[in-house]
């Protein structure tokens, strides 16, 4: 976010659930005492803070890794299938679109194979 303005809804949309709530409840705490230029830079200061303060904590989650925390049994062409959709809807949020080679796919498989023994 860039300072003195309300967050765009895309930027919106890209904060987490924590971001959000530090953002909002920030601009809400100085909005009464502060011009609301004063009260946006404030709220945009509060969020960068929290996300210097753990930068891993907005990492992309791998989908093969989650898959297997979450105990899904998937067989190697279900799996093919979901993974393919669930990192073309990540990486087409956060990067544009991205080329999934079979080796890619052999490589999730492996992580969310040996991830699965992980969690079980």
């Amino acid at each position: 976010m860039t300072s003195n303005h309300i967050p765009s809804l895309a930027e919106w949309l890209v904060m987490d659930d924590l971001e959000r709530a530090v953002w909002a409840a920030s601009f809400a705490a100085s909005i009464g005492t502060q011009a609301v230029d004063v009260a946006v830079t404030y709220a945009d200061r509060n969020v960068r803070v929290l996300r210097q303060a753990d930068p891993t904590r907005n990492a992309v989650e791998d989908p093969a890794l989650r898959a297997a925390r979450a105990g899904i049994i998937l067989e190697r062409d279900e799996f093919d299938v979901w993974y393919q959709v669930e990192r073309r809807m990540q990486t087409k949020w956060l990067r544009g679109e991205s080329v999934i080679t079979g080796k890619d796919l052999e490589d999730a498989f492996i992580r969310y194979s040996m991830g699965r023994s992980d969690y079980f």
